[in-house]
């Protein structure tokens, strides 16, 4: 499983995800009789060179056997062009998501179009939705396993007085939060290193990187 965390705020938008890989053993009626850790250096984070958009992604690693982080690394590099907006984005992965008959996936765009606005969209195969408004750019959103992260941060610090760098130190706590407690049933489903992409209306960059 996955903690995927994005915290826009008004120099940039930062995604920042760990990097395990939960292996889980059900029984023949749906129940989980075990789980551990089958890798911890999963790539979760992408971003497109002709555009500015960053996408992360939680949930199963393959669809139909097919790495998930092979089908982005895909899609970033072949099937987003420069006249896209950061919404007809996540409405493709949404429509990409339906064609599969088993998809426990969702993603997290985020980017900009031609406007100094940060646009943050979670994508799953039910819906496609915007998490931050016109109203309220700089915000910081959350997805995967998130239950400790919940109790301890608010979505909604001033992040209009952050500093890009203080975005990124935020969106590290979470990420780093989530590995120290998050816990199910006394298994941890977030670890391993914790990778940092940057989104600017400029540019796109991995701040850090395994």
């Amino acid at each position: 499983m996955t903690i995927l965390t994005s915290v826009a705020v008004k120099d940039g938008i930062v995604l920042a995800a760990d990097s395990r890989v939960t292996f889980t053993e059900k029984n023949q009626y749906g129940d989980i009789i075990s789980r551990y850790v089958e890798k911890d250096n999963e790539y979760k984070l992408f971003f497109s060179k002709e555009r500015n958009i960053g996408i992360g992604y939680h949930g199963n690693t393959h669809i139909n056997l097919k790495p998930v982080s092979g089908i982005l690394m895909e899609y970033v590099h072949n099937s987003i062009s420069i006249n896209q907006t950061v919404e007809e984005v996540s409405k493709e992965l949404h429509e990409l998501l339906k064609t599969y008959n088993k998809a426990d996936i969702c993603f997290m765009i985020c980017g900009y179009d031609d406007t100094n606005t940060p646009k943050m969209f979670v994508s799953c195969k039910d819906n496609y939705v915007r998490k931050n408004s016109e109203q309220y750019p700089y915000i910081a959103i959350w997805e995967g396993d998130h239950t400790a992260v919940s109790t301890k941060f608010s979505r909604y610090f001033p992040f209009e007085k952050y500093s890009l760098v203080e975005g990124i130190d935020f969106a590290e706590k979470i990420i780093e939060h989530a590995i120290k407690y998050e816990n199910q049933n006394g298994y941890n489903p977030c670890g391993g290193p914790v990778d940092v992409l940057v989104i600017t209306n400029r540019k796109s960059y991995f701040h850090q990187i395994k």
